[in-house]
Order: C-alpha cells, then sequence, then structure tokens
C-alpha cells in the first residue's frame, strides 16, 4: 500500500477546505479529525480499514506507522476551542 499522511493542523470546522487527489499520483483520501493530531491519526486509520472493509479488499498488508514521521510531541495538546468548532485535521491519501 502507498500512502502520505497530511497533517493539516487546528482548523475551524467551516473554514477547513479539504483535501483531494487531484494533481497526485494517489486514488483516495480519508480525513480524520480530533481534538489533538493522535486523535485526527486514529481517525483517518479507521477510514482506512473501512473502506478497505467496505469494498471487501484484504487489509493484512496494511502497514501504517503508529505514529507518523513530523508528528510533534506539543501536537498532542488537546484544543480547548472544540466549542467554537475548532479541530485537529488530518488526511492519508492512499493506493491499494
Amino acid at each position: 500500500m502507498e500512502y502520505e499522511i497530511i497533517d493539516h493542523g487546528k482548523e475551524a470546522s467551516d473554514y477547513f477546505q479539504g483535501c483531494g487527489t487531484c494533481f497526485t499520483d494517489f486514488n483516495h483520501v480519508v480525513t480524520g479529525c480530533g481534538f489533538n493530531q493522535k486523535e485526527a491519526y486514529e481517525d483517518a486509520v479507521e477510514q482506512i480499514y473501512d473502506f478497505y472493509l467496505e469494498n471487501e479488499i484484504d487489509y493484512s498488508n496494511i502497514n501504517l506507522p503508529k505514529k507518523p514521521k513530523g508528528f510533534k510531541k506539543k501536537n498532542a495538546v488537546t484544543i480547548k476551542e472544540a466549542e467554537n468548532n475548532v479541530y485537529w485535521y488530518v488526511s492519508a491519501r492512499f493506493n491499494f
């Protein structure tokens, strides 16, 4: 499986523009959100597994890192602005 992890950081849900596959070598994309970087990444990974299950594809070959390169400990702080629709976003583009 080929993949690319994109850490968008924290953003108000009204202003987050999303993530796509246009002009990339990838065919699929998922975006996870959460109150911190770890939650957002775990949400994106869960969506990848759901994609594989829905399409009845063997997912035993998925080898995603528990903590992607570039993820910093300081980003593990939980967002306090959640009541203002501010969340952390992490996307994963992938091919299988």
